[in-house]
């Protein structure tokens, strides 16, 4: 009885055995093999027209720019501007303190009615009050008018009313604002700048090449500008003035009217200025491609899923890519990331890009 009763217990612990080894089987997640391809970007290499680049620093300058001064000294009552404002031709900026010029007027117009009173009675003197003056003799009616003081309080009042207005600031062109430091209740006089007007509108940059850069350069082409501030942002230029005179560092001077300027330009700005030389039919490959080996120039191509080691030459540059002498043919495809430790023969998973010139 006993060995029987072993017996069955041996056999139910076999079975419970062999189904937790099934389940345990069945629960088994298999895990995908992960490819061991090098994941690149590739583009084809091309014969096409090549940008040969100078660079040279620049500097933007206001075709229009005014340092505005008041023409007579006086208190500074209001400003009706700030620092950026941009304003039309005509507008108030700002405005002296008016209590002395106007009681002048005041008294001018005083005077010049007394004036024409004693203008009146020395016609009837002359016995010529009913004549008009254009029936008046002219040395006699010039007479009348001096000795009446006529003559004297018209000049007076015309001062007095040139005086009123000169106490009024306007923009003489439209513009920016900029350099407003002083402040309203200061005393203001002829000899300070009261602010500097700048077009932002009409641009231009200034910049030097060498003498020996002169044949990249002509009247009318056109070159790129990228301020310092936001190397982002390109504007085009065109070239009007090549300045015939090398100076003793051997620099010329060349400016260039900057198109449809911004907001984001502003006069005395610090600028790199972009000259293009087209070279044609030149093999022309982006930067990305070229790595260093050894102190020698590399550009892997692909084939057969495989990257493939070339040696190349380099016949010139720009900011964005290189000019190959030597080293490819013109369609090979090339391998343009994930290059930096790429190895010969090494397998790649590629992806094509559209090639940028």
């Amino acid at each position: 009885m006993q060995k029987t009763l072993f017996f069955l217990l041996a056999c139910l612990a076999f079975a419970c055995q062999n189904q937790n080894d099934k389940n345990s089987k069945n629960n088994t997640i298999t895990k995908p093999v992960k490819s061991s391809a090098i994941q690149v970007n590739v583009t084809q290499a091309k014969d096409t027209t090549f940008y040969k680049q100078i660079i040279a620093n620049g500097r933007v300058e206001a075709r229009y720019r005014s340092d505005l001064r008041f023409r007579t000294a006086e208190v500074l009552d209001q400003i009706f501007v700030q620092n950026g404002d941009r304003v039309k031709k005509g507008q108030k900026l700002a405005q002296l303190n008016q209590d002395n010029v106007k009681n002048n007027l005041l008294q001018a117009q005083v005077n010049l009615a007394t004036a024409e009173n004693k203008m009146l009675e020395m016609k009837a003197e002359f016995q010529v009050s009913k004549k008009p003056d254009s029936l008046i003799r002219p040395e006699v009616l010039s007479n009348i008018q001096i000795r009446s003081g006529l003559r004297e309080a018209n000049a007076r009042l015309k001062q007095a009313q040139i005086a009123l207005q000169q106490t009024i600031l306007k923009a003489e062109f439209d513009g920016v604002v900029a350099n407003l430091i002083t402040k309203e209740g200061n005393y203001i006089s002829p000899s300070e700048v009261f602010c500097t007007l700048i077009s932002q509108d009409n641009l231009d940059v200034i910049f030097n090449l060498m003498e020996d850069e002169l044949s990249y350069v002509s009247k009318g082409m056109s070159v790129d500008i990228q301020p310092f501030s936001n190397s982002t942002k390109t504007y085009t230029a065109e070239v009007i003035e090549v300045n015939p005179f090398v100076d003793e560092n051997g620099l010329v001077r060349i400016k260039a009217h900057i198109q449809n300027p911004d907001r984001d330009l502003f006069d005395g700005m610090n600028v790199k200025v972009f000259i293009k030389q087209p070279i044609e039919d030149v093999l022309v490959v982006p930067k990305s491609a070229l790595v260093l080996r050894s102190n020698r120039e590399v550009i892997f191509t692909l084939k057969d899923s495989l990257s493939k080691w070339n040696y190349v030459k380099v016949k010139d540059q720009n900011t964005s890519h290189y000019a190959i002498s030597e080293g490819l043919n013109s369609n090979d495809t090339i391998i343009i990331s994930n290059n930096i430790n790429l190895s010969h023969d090494a397998t790649v998973d590629a992806t094509f890009i559209k090639a940028k010139n």
